[in-house]
């Protein structure tokens, strides 16, 4: 539980899965106190991050029905703070390069109050090649938005934020 006046932050990170169990929860929310219309900081929501270097699993990051990942700006009255974000980081794939991301269809069903959700598909490229293969990384990220326009397979929220499907590269 990170909930705080401005919103709390959550990020874990993980080499293998992370699972968020049926009565797991994660909550980032704002509970400010003394909300006023057009305030962005008071009230509003956290931040959470779920990031799996896995490329053991097609489901890196999962959450099991029942579980939750509470990012929601506090309301009172017709008052609400800003809502919050929730950052899903897994690579492409099972094999860490197709055009899809580690991250269990269902588990974006979880979500609560968050303003958008990225899911981001890491691909790793190499540093010493990295001038001469350019337009290897150009293609691979242009097939990667081809195959994942809007939110993809994934399931919709609790309260119907965008989720955006999003390459992430990577240079080491």
């Amino acid at each position: 539980d990170a909930d705080g006046a401005n919103g709390g932050s959550i990020e874990m990170h993980a080499r293998d899965n992370v699972t968020l169990k049926n009565t797991g929860q994660l909550l980032a929310r704002g509970t400010g106190d003394t909300l006023v219309a057009g305030d962005t900081g008071t009230g509003a929501g956290g931040s959470v991050m779920l990031s799996s270097l896995s490329t053991a699993s097609i489901d890196a990051v999962t959450a099991e029905s029942g579980a939750l990942i509470d990012v929601g700006g506090d309301q009172q009255g017709a008052v609400a703070g800003k809502k919050g974000s929730v950052t899903m980081h897994a690579y492409r794939g099972a094999t860490g390069s197709a055009n899809t991301v580690n991250v269990a269809f269902a588990t974006t069903a979880a979500v609560k109050g968050a303003e958008e959700v990225r899911l981001e598909g890491v691909k790793v490229y190499n540093s010493a090649t990295f001038a001469t293969n350019t337009s290897t990384i150009v293609t691979d990220t242009n097939a990667f938005y081809t195959a994942n326009p809007g939110s993809g397979s994934y399931a919709a929220t609790q309260d119907g934020a965008t989720i955006s499907v999003l390459p992430n590269i990577e240079v080491r």
